[in-house]
């Protein structure tokens, strides 16, 4: 029966000069967004956490304390007490073992980083 439809659509095609014309199938080109370089850092607490190369972090440079001192600024997910730490912004790229950085879960200790 596929067969029968098959031939209808070839005559179909076919011009009054007895020419037939197959359209030939065009493909559409598959386009993917651009893979952006990663990072994985890995936490003393077990966990990680896969961030793009350039994104910044707040690693913490000194604190936190529950007291402000100039130039510290509010951390926290507001779980306890409000703490304060002075904290720098850095690339994910640039982390190092043994830096504190701030996440949504507290300031927790970089183990370690590496480049997926």
């Amino acid at each position: 029966m596929q067969g029968c439809h098959a031939m209808r659509a070839i005559e179909a095609a076919a011009r009054p000069s007895g020419v037939l014309v197959i359209p030939i199938a065009t493909r559409k080109k598959r386009t993917t967004m651009a893979r952006v370089p990663s990072v994985r850092v890995r936490f003393t607490d077990g966990t990680s956490m896969d961030l793009p190369e350039n994104d910044s972090v707040q690693v913490v440079t000194a604190g936190p304390e529950a007291a402000p001192q100039e130039g510290w600024q509010p951390i926290g997910t507001g779980d306890g007490p409000a703490q304060f730490a002075k904290v720098l912004k850095a690339r994910a790229a640039a982390l190092k073992q043994g830096q504190r950085v701030v996440t949504l879960r507290g300031v927790l200790l970089v183990e370690g980083a590496r480049r997926l």
